[in-house]
């Protein structure tokens, strides 16, 4: 009997710690939105919040969501310091974000982008592969083009 109490207390225990948090919950107070881009300072205060995140504690969901937005302070980062370890981590973070939703087409443009600006061509090829496959039709269109274009001509 007394093991058992200790079977059910340790899995009630277990249990109550793998509980899942809704990142798009908690996102506002994490990454609070903006109109526009993001000043340096700011984006240097946001990725100590973004690493404290614990993503095994997110839900299927938000997971993906969160590396989109990881992906995109490490972007914009990149923009104001030249910094190739910024797209490198932009191309990473968008890359877990593809990884965690296929069928997410932003994500998987932001990882070939990214990639592409890092000439890492494999992973941009594979990437803006699952975009052409992913995005619906009525997006394909002259820009499109241009941009898909522009990101194979990085790699020849």
């Amino acid at each position: 009997m007394k093991t058992l109490f200790t079977f059910a207390f340790l899995f009630l225990g277990l249990y109550s710690t793998a509980q899942k948090l809704d990142y798009r919950k908690m996102r506002d107070t994490i990454c609070p939105p903006i109109c526009g881009w993001r000043d340096s300072l700011s984006l240097t205060e946001i990725i100590p919040n973004m690493l404290a995140v614990d993503t095994n504690l997110l839900t299927r969901k938000s997971i993906s969501r969160f590396y989109e937005d990881f992906a995109s302070v490490e972007y914009q980062l990149f923009a104001y310091t030249l910094d190739s370890a910024c797209m490198e981590n932009s191309a990473k973070y968008s890359a877990m974000a593809a990884y965690h939703d296929p069928k997410n087409y932003s994500a998987n443009w932001n990882a070939a982008y990214s990639y592409g600006v890092i000439h890492d061509c494999e992973k941009m090829r594979l990437y803006l592969d699952r975009y052409l496959e992913g995005i619906p039709k009525k997006y394909h269109n002259e820009g499109s083009k241009e941009q898909v274009g522009f990101l194979r001509a990085r790699c020849e």
